[in-house]
């Protein structure tokens, strides 16, 4: 099931699962670079503005 909220509402909880998410695509396409920490994901998701077209 797909949920879509608006980002201006991310939980820290979303974050967490997006991040599981990420970290384990970039083990497997560029396992020598570090991966974002939790912080950065929520961050990257909760920016607003015209320019940020990034959905969760």
């Amino acid at each position: 099931m797909i949920n879509s909220v608006p980002l201006d509402r991310l939980s820290p909880e979303d974050a967490t699962v997006w991040h599981a998410v990420v970290s384990a695509s970039l083990a497997v396409d560029l396992p020598e670079e570090p991966g974002p920490t939790v912080e950065q994901i929520h961050a990257r998701l909760s920016v607003t503005g015209r320019h940020n077209r990034r959905l969760l």
